[in-house]
């Protein structure tokens, strides 16, 4: 054998013995790191010494890329943090991610390891300040846990723990509550676990659980829920002697004490609050208890801000001692700045108050302001916790403007109100978009209500109409506006599954109220809840990021415009009347073509008139006996409206502010014979949530229209003795179904829920024969089908509707539960969030008679091609002249008004196979019978020509 062969093979041998000696072995070096990480006190440097030799030797191991190399990252990763270098952390727990995705499957990778790491995650990018890639980290730990089932591992839970506080923050506080809850529950698991590992780490975070479940019922004012859960707690605490909790339990307990009106019970518990929190050296509580005793105490009861100042400045002296809550204490620091610049602006001392304006808005950056906030990307806007700090220190230097042009009469100080309120306006929408559930969008409408008031009054001072319109239209329906805009980037797909998901989530909240069972599938319900939620976030999420210009959808500065409603609806309307309930007073906005009207109503003489006003009219036997007192309060009324202003005749749009009264029985003027004139018989009258809304296109479609109008008509409720059958509306339905082709009826046992939840959406218009209540057994509105009943929050949007008008003729349909700054959540508004423009539907309820005959007219006059407003108006006044006199009350027609869009509705829009098939085939036989008929003719003159050719030359032959 040659002998550099021979090297060859001894140089191959000692290389393999090196690679040999240098990889560890691996359960010597996974038991190692297991050591150091429970009982290692070297030095992070040291140990990364080690660790990152070991790193470099695993390598040429054959149990790289298995779980023992996921737990030396990790190990390292974790030396990493304690030097405070995040960056590299991620980059090494990133790395561990990497491993195990590329390797799932094999047996020697362990996917649960997946929840730990992004659990850890979103720790480093938390110290990172890097919101956007906490937030995932947390979505990815949570989804994970769910898929692997990990419910009793400690990260997992203790991520969901971290999630409930991270709605409080975003002010996503019914989220909070609703997670809350399940945590509780899954807690409560283990809590009597043999492991005492478990019994200590499950009571620590039911107890930060429901602290923050404290907290976000506070905010929202359910005080007699929270005191329930406290009374629990401090028992239990106190039994167990667990003093790290009490402070916080007591300082809650004085929030409950404020809202009874026990202010000394309140400040007591106050002190107790800050006992427990000095004896836990818990600063950041002191500063936080110490803020409370000055703000809730001095400044709001006692309105003595010179002590509140003490306090305010005692809180400070805490500044900066918790060493590991920099932000939250920042945070802090900028609520009580803004407490003390409000205590200034009480004493009229506009200088300081601007002054310590200003260091509120420094703890977030030096030298930034409302305008700087605004543009921060969303990510960043979510660092700042506790959001609703910020606003309140908003709302509270524009109200300074606003006081201090009260004082001064500078309107120089009034457009500085104006702007930062607009600016505000803007950080709520910003808010908004990163809430999830609708009824904590529902409480930052109400909770900036007092916001849009001062914006508006601030307006009315200026005179000026165009912002004033600009807080008018902000001040409303916007969540309605905005379900309607994210159809429009909504996929039939998108839409299927999130009807889905929304409908597994709907189903489950059912379920656990009314479940009764042992404790255990309770746990288990909670566990699938809050693993169908997180999929319905997943899927919202998806959406959204498959579209790039989202967030810009909700964030469009071209907001709409006076100029807007001169072009796209006075074009063919001749008003539109907005109106603004606030506490102090009511504020009109009338635009016309040729003017624009803005006034100011007493708050007391309205709320008067309108109450009177609408029970009398919704009460025959009242409106019988006392009809001049309603006409006087019916004129009285339109008085107030209209003060001062040319009301034109014609169409009349009418964007109301709480509830619906019927303008249309207003009286304008008593004639000779003393007979009340009404605000119908010169005007057409349609409702709409705001200006907004008429602006949205509701011509997109996913559904062909199946035909023109469906009729659905139950007639009997045989399982609900309660409701009484409605004899003749079958009758009434094959009425109107003469006046259209293509009209469909369901009646009796065919007009079922399932068959109206199929077909609604595939017809131009709805006619609902039934009754319905604006309030249940589940405290929402519900609509009674020949089968079972149909409530509001079942109403989950399929598919896009082709519908264009849903006639509910049923009493009490446009009532339901008022939310201040949104509306009334009733079932039109519930079919306008689906995509159907326009509703026509009952205030209160009327006898059947009056009903299908007022009903029947309204076709007549559809069918003839009237405008949907013309239409009831035409068909209100027929009523009103071939009636007797006991039926032209206006009790009998005035319940019936129209909401949203009141165009002409287009019959044949949709049959085009139908409608446009006939001329095409005209066309199509006149094309071809001309084709063959020149053919023809050229055929003959040939022959004609070959013929005499042939003459000739037989002549000459």
């Amino acid at each position: 054998m040659p002998k550099k062969f021979i090297l060859l093979i001894g140089l191959i041998w000692t290389a393999f013995l090196s690679v040999k000696a240098q990889c560890p072995d691996e359960n010597k070096l996974y038991s190692r790191i297991e050591y150091l990480s429970r009982n290692s006190k070297l030095p992070p440097k040291v140990e990364l010494a080690e660790l990152g030799q070991d790193l470099i030797n695993i390598q040429n191991c054959p149990y790289k890329d298995d779980s023992t190399h996921v737990f030396l990252l990790r190990r390292i990763a974790n030396d990493y943090s304690h030097m405070r270098d995040n960056l590299s952390a991620v980059w090494y727990e990133r790395k561990a991610i990497g491993i195990i995705i590329s390797n799932v499957g094999k047996p020697s990778i362990k996917p649960e390891d997946l929840v730990n790491i992004y659990f850890f995650l979103s720790i480093f990018y938390d110290s990172l300040n890097n919101a956007k890639e906490e937030r995932a980290a947390m979505d990815s730990c949570i989804s994970i846990g769910m898929r692997l089932k990990c419910f009793s591992n400690y990260a997992f839970i203790r991520m969901l723990a971290k999630v409930v506080q991270y709605y409080y923050d975003i002010g996503d506080y019914h989220r909070c509550i609703e997670d809350a809850i399940a945590c509780e529950k899954l807690f409560s698991e283990y809590i009597t676990s043999e492991i005492p590992l478990y019994r200590k780490s499950a009571r620590e975070l039911s107890s930060y659980s429901l602290g923050w479940h404290v907290k976000a019922l506070l905010e929202l004012n359910e005080y007699e829920e929270a005191e329930k859960l406290i009374a629990n707690k401090l028992k239990q605490y106190q039994r167990a002697g667990l003093v790290d909790y009490m402070g916080l339990i007591y300082a809650q307990k004085a929030e409950i004490e404020e809202h009874k009106g026990n202010f000394q019970n309140a400040l007591l518990c106050l002190e107790k609050s800050l006992t427990y929190d000095q004896k836990t050296r818990d600063y950041f509580n002191c500063k936080q208890t110490l803020k409370n005793i000055g703000f809730e105490i001095y400044f709001e009861h006692l309105h003595d801000g010179d002590e509140a100042l003490v306090y305010y400045r005692k809180a400070l002296s805490y500044t900066g001692m918790d060493k590991l809550e920099k932000i939250k204490d920042a945070n802090e620091s900028l609520d009580i700045f803004a407490d003390i610049a409000n205590v200034y602006v009480r004493k009229g001392n506009y200088d300081s108050a601007f002054w310590y304006f200003q260091l509120a808005f420094d703890q977030i950056k030096p030298g930034t302001n409302e305008t700087d906030i605004l543009h921060y990307p969303a990510d960043k806007l979510i660092e700042i916790k506790k959001i609703h700090y910020l606003t309140n220190l908003m709302i509270g230097k524009g109200d300074a403007y606003l006081q201090k042009y009260l004082k001064t009469k500078d309107s120089k100080e009034l457009a500085k109100s104006i702007r930062v309120y607009k600016v505000m306006d803007s950080l709520l929408d910003r808010i908004k978009v990163e809430q999830i559930e609708t009824d904590s969008k529902l409480f930052w409408r109400k909770n900036s209500r007092r916001m849009y008031e001062q914006a508006i009054y601030a307006c009315y001072l200026l005179q000026d109409s165009e912002d004033a319109f600009y807080f008018f239209e902000k001040s409303r329906a916007i969540i309605l506006n905005d379900l309607l805009t994210e159809q429009h980037w909504e996929t039939d797909k998108d839409i299927t599954e999130l009807s889905q998901a929304k409908r597994n989530v709907y189903t489950l909240e059912k379920e656990i109220s009314t479940n009764d069972s042992s404790f255990g599938t309770t746990s288990e319900l909670q566990k699938r809840l809050l693993d169908k939620r997180n999929e319905l976030d997943h899927i919202e999420e998806t959406v959204k990021r498959k579209n790039p210009f989202y967030y810009q959808i909700f964030m469009d500065p071209n907001h709409t415009s006076l100029n807007d409603i001169y072009k796209k609806i006075l074009n063919d309307h001749q008003a539109l009347l907005e109106l603004f309930e606030g506490e102090n007073a009511v504020y009109s906005l009338f635009i016309t073509r040729k003017g624009i009207y803005f006034n100011k109503i007493d708050k007391i003489d309205f709320d008067i008139y309108a109450r009177l006003f609408n029970s009398l009219l919704s009460n025959v036997n009242s409106l019988n006996s006392k009809m001049p007192e309603f006409t006087n309060a019916a004129h009285h009324l339109y008085e107030m409206i209209f003060n001062n202003s040319i009301v034109p005749k014609g169409r009349i749009i009418i964007s109301p502010d709480g509830t619906y009264f019927p303008f249309e029985a207003l009286v304008t003027n008593v004639n000779n014979q003393g007979t009340p004139v009404y605000f119908l018989e010169d005007h057409s009258v349609s409702y709409t949530y705001s200006a907004r809304y008429l602006m949205n296109n509701f011509t997109q479609s996913g559904n062909k229209v199946s035909g023109t109008v469906l009729g659905v008509a139950p007639i009997h409720y045989p399982y609900n003795t309660s409701l009484n059958s409605l004899e003749g509306s079958d009758l009434s339905l094959n009425h109107i179904e003469t006046d259209f082709k293509e009209a469909q009826t369901f009646e009796g046992l065919k007009a079922s829920k399932s068959n109206f939840l199929r077909q609604y959406s595939k017809y131009s218009v709805i006619q609902l024969y039934t009754h319905a209540s604006d309030s249940s057994d589940r405290n929402e509105p519900v609509i009674y089908f020949s089968d079972s009943s149909l409530y509001l929050s079942e109403l989950i949007q399929e598919s896009k509707p082709s519908t264009r008008l849903i006639v509910l003729s049923a009493c009490n349909t446009g009532n339901g539960k008022f939310y201040q700054g949104e509306g009334i959540f009733s079932f039109n508004r519930a079919f306008a969030t689906v995509g159907i423009p326009a509703s026509i539907i009952n205030l209160w309820s009327i006898d059947s008679k009056s009903t299908y005959t007022l009903t029947e007219l309204f076709y007549k006059y559809l069918s003839a091609g009237m405008t949907t407003d013309r239409a009831l108006q035409s068909a209100k006044l027929e009523f009103i002249r071939t009636s007797g006199k006991q039926e032209s009350l206006p009790y009998y027609w005035a319940a019936a008004i129209l909401v949203g869009k009141s165009d002409v509705i287009d019959f044949h829009q949709g049959f085009y196979l139908r409608t446009w098939l006939i001329p095409l085939i005209i066309l199509f036989i006149f094309f071809v019978g001309w084709g063959v008929w020149k053919k023809r003719k050229s055929f003959l003159i040939n022959r004609r020509f070959d013929d005499q050719e042939f003459r000739e030359f037989q002549a000459i032959d």
